[in-house]
C-alpha cells in the first residue's frame, strides 16, 4: 500500500511540471496552469501510442520522478501556512492548489495499456451503432427503390460483416483486459467481464485495476532504490514520503468513484425508477378499462417491459450500492496505512524499516484490489442485458 505514496507523486510531479516554489515561500501563480497543461500533454502522448506495457511504464516513471521532490515540497509547505488570513496564501486556498493535484495525479496512474483496450471497445460499439443504423437506411431505401435492392442487400451483407469483424475485436480487447485485471488479482469470467463492461462504471473499475498495477510497481522500484542507497536515511525519508502521497492519491480516486455513485447515479436511477413506476400505474389504469383485445394485448406487452425496466433498475441499483460499499471499506483500509505513513516520516529513524513497510504493503495490495470488486453476476438473458445498456446510456446521458 506504501507503494501507492510514491505513485501519487509520480503523478503530481508529472502535474508539477517546471513549477517549483519561489523563494519567498509563495508558489508560483501558474504553477496550476502548467501543471494541468502537461499533464494533458502527457495524457495525449501516452493515449494512442504504441508503447508495450513495460515502455508505457518507464515512461510514466521518467516523466514523474523528477518531480516528485517538488509535489512533497508542496505537502511539506502546507503544515507552514496559516489556516487562513485576509491576504495571501493560507491553508486553505493551498488545499485547492493540492487537490487539483491530487485529480491529476489520478488521470496519470489510471494510463496504460489497458486504458487504450477499454477506449478501442467503445470506439468499435459506436462504430458497430452507426453501421446499424446505414443497415436500417439501407431497408427503408429497398422499399422505395425496389429496382436497386440487389444492390442494397450486398451493402448490408457487407455491413454485417463488418459489424462480425468489430465483435471479434472487441472480444479480443476484452481478453486483453482480462488478463490484466487477473495481474492484479481480480479474476473475471467473460460474462462478468461483460457485467463490468456494460455498467456505468466500468470504466472507473478498470481505471482502479491499473491505478493499483501502476502502484505496486513504482512501489517495487522505490523500495529497490532504498535498498541500493543503503542507510541514507534522508534518501529513504524522501522516498517514504513520496510513497505518503501516492497512498493520498489512491484515497482521493476512491472517493472520486464514490462520490460519483452516491452523488449521481443512485439519484439519476431513483428518478428513472419513480418515472417506471408512474408509467406502469398508468398503465395498469387504462388496461383495467380498456376492452378492446387487441389494445389489451399491446398494454399487457407494455407492462411485460416496464416489469423488465423495473427488475433490472433493481439489478443496476444493488451493484451500484455493492461497489461503492466495497469501495468505502477498501477505502478506509488504505486510510489507516496513509495514517500510519505520516506516522512513520515523522519518526522514522532506519531506513531499512521502511522498505519492509513498503514491501509488505505490496503483498496486501493485490488482496486490496479484488476487494473494491463485488460479485458480478451474469445477466439472466439477452433482454435484461439490452435494458442495462440502456439505462447506462441514459446515466452517462445526464452526467
Amino acid at each position: 500500500m506504501k507503494h501507492i505514496w510514491f505513485l501519487i507523486f509520480i503523478c503530481f510531479s508529472l502535474q508539477a511540471c517546471a513549477a517549483s516554489p519561489s523563494k519567498s515561500g509563495s508558489s508560483d501563480p501558474g504553477l496550476l496552469d502548467q501543471i494541468m497543461t502537461a499533464t494533458g500533454d502527457f495524457v495525449d502522448d501516452m493515449t494512442g501510442s504504441n508503447l508495450n506495457p513495460q515502455e508505457q511504464f518507464a515512461k510514466v516513471w521518467e516523466e514523474a520522478y523528477p518531480r516528485l521532490d517538488d509535489l512533497l515540497a508542496e505537502k511539506e509547505r502546507h503544515k507552514d501556512l496559516p489556516e487562513s488570513k485576509w491576504f495571501g496564501e493560507d491553508q486553505k486556498s493551498h488545499q485547492k492548489e493540492i487537490d487539483a493535484l491530487l485529480q491529476e495525479a489520478v488521470k496519470i496512474l489510471g494510463l496504460s495499456a489497458v486504458s487504450e483496450d477499454v477506449q478501442a471497445i467503445k470506439n468499435l460499439e459506436n462504430t458497430i451503432s452507426q453501421k446499424r443504423r446505414q443497415m436500417a437506411e439501407y431497408q427503408t431505401k429497398k422499399i422505395s427503390r425496389p429496382g436497386k435492392a440487389k444492390s442494397y442487400d450486398d451493402k448490408i451483407a457487407d455491413l454485417k460483416g463488418d459489424i462480425a469483424e468489430n465483435k471479434t475485436q472487441i472480444k479480443q480487447h476484452k481478453a486483453n483486459i482480462a488478463q490484466h485485471m487477473q495481474k492484479t488479482g481480480v479474476y473475471l469470467s467473460e460474462a462478468q467481464l461483460d457485467v463490468l463492461m456494460t455498467s456505468v462504471v466500468g470504466d472507473d473499475v478498470i481505471a482502479m485495476s491499473v491505478v493499483f498495477d501502476n502502484v505496486k510497481q513504482i512501489s517495487n522500484h522505490l523500495a529497490q532504490l532504498m535498498i541500493d542507497n543503503g542507510e541514507d536515511l534522508e534518501f529513504a525519508r524522501k522516498h517514504y514520503g513520496m510513497y505518503a502521497v501516492l497512498l493520498e492519491v489512491v484515497i482521493t480516486m476512491q472517493q472520486n468513484f464514490i462520490d460519483r455513485i452516491v452523488q449521481n447515479y443512485l439519484p439519476k436511477l431513483e428518478k428513472i425508477r419513480t418515472d417506471n413506476q408512474r408509467l406502469q400505474q398508468k398503465t395498469q389504469n387504462m388496461l383495467m378499462r380498456e376492452t378492446d383485445a387487441l389494445r389489451r394485448s399491446n398494454l399487457q406487452i407494455s407492462i411485460q417491459a416496464q416489469k423488465l425496466t423495473s427488475n433490472t433498475l433493481n439489478l443496476y441499483r444493488q451493484q451500484l450500492t455493492r461497489q461503492a460499499n466495497q469501495v468505502l471499506k477498501a477505502q478506509g483500509a488504505l486510510k489507516k496505512d496513509y495514517d500510519v505513513a505520516l506516522i512513520r516520516y515523522q519518526t522514522v529513524r532506519i531506513s531499512g524499516e521502511l522498505v519492509t513497510l513498503i514491501r509488505a504493503s505490496n503483498q496486501q495490495f493485490s488482496s486490496l484490489a479484488n476487494l473494491q470488486l463485488p460479485e458480478l453476476v451474469p445477466f439472466e438473458n439477452m433482454a435484461m442485458r439490452a435494458e442495462f445498456e440502456k439505462l447506462t446510456t441514459e446515466l452517462r446521458q445526464a452526467e
